[in-house]
């Protein structure tokens, strides 16, 4: 075999799970719904990169793809399930639970709002959102993705105010990870929502214009955030996660993830953190992605 580790994770994953005999090696991957263009086609995302990267690199072992979304996802992470995720963001409750392997750097997610609600925002000098000033203002009608992390410094906040103000912020089913509020957001039933900007970039793609929509830096919110595969933390998600690792910490590894993400941003954000991203890559491709 061409990875002395493969024969462990054969072993592994023959092992019957949850009482299904499997026939041979497998290896599992969960990511949300698959983006389409307006004639039907699927349109090519980092998730789908990573796991074509990963049939030519670890041939040994058959791929398979799970979609589910985000909550269901981390439910079958957390059971054990012999899966692992494409991408989810980092948080430290999720590291104590799961096996992590960081794949990108993630800019932080932004304010969304249609152009029509930009004087009434609360921003400072920079442009940037105060979002507790935001969140207890019930004028202004919110909603986000449930079961869904935005980072630990967006969290704490939507916390709280979801505990003093429950009914200014709706939440809906992660299925499409943010497309289903977005698109409420255009046709002005709500305000505002919380989303990484390059997810409009995949709806302009997907053909459902968002010229109206503006993305808006968060006060306190601006640091990258690493974001990454996870496995569960079993024998077999230790034996994947070598396996995942063994491919990633190449050239080749390093350079799909960069050719697969980078040209999503916008020029504003990889100007604002270009450097900080390729110095990741270059770690990335040592075995050293959190360095």
């Amino acid at each position: 075999m061409k990875f002395p580790w493969a024969f462990m994770l054969f072993a592994l994953m023959a092992t019957p799970s949850q009482g299904r005999d499997l026939a041979g090696p497998r290896m599992q991957w969960l990511m949300g719904s698959q983006p389409v263009d307006p004639q039907g086609r699927p349109i090519s995302s980092p998730g789908q990169e990573l796991i074509e990267f990963m049939k030519k690199a670890w041939p040994e072992v058959r791929h398979e793809v799970l979609y589910a979304n985000g909550k269901r996802s981390l439910q079958l992470l957390m059971d054990g399930e012999p899966a692992c995720h494409v991408s989810l963001v980092r948080t430290l409750e999720r590291e104590r639970q799961l096996l992590f392997t960081s794949t990108v750097l993630m800019p932080p997610p932004s304010v969304i709002v249609r152009r029509d609600s930009l004087a009434r925002l609360p921003r400072d000098a920079q442009g940037a959102v105060d979002l507790p000033a935001l969140l207890r203002n019930p004028a202004f009608k919110g909603a986000l993705v449930s079961g869904r992390s935005y980072g630990s410094a967006i969290d704490p906040h939507l916390q709280r105010a979801a505990a003093a103000l429950p009914s200014t912020m709706s939440y809906f089913s992660p299925n499409d990870f943010g497309g289903k509020v977005l698109l409420m957001l255009q046709r002005q039933r709500i305000d505002f929502t919380i989303e990484y900007e390059w997810i409009l970039g995949m709806m302009d793609e997907a053909g459902q214009s968002t010229s109206q929509l503006f993305a808006l830096p968060i006060q306190g919110a601006m640091a990258l955030s690493p974001s990454g595969i996870a496995c569960p933390r079993t024998a077999w998600g230790e034996a994947a996660m070598r396996g995942i690792e063994k491919a990633l910490s190449t050239p080749a590894g390093a350079a799909m993830l960069r050719k697969s993400f980078m040209p999503s941003l916008s020029p504003a954000l990889q100007a604002r953190y270009g450097p900080a991203l390729e110095a990741f890559y270059k770690r990335r491709a040592l075995g050293r992605p959190d360095d």
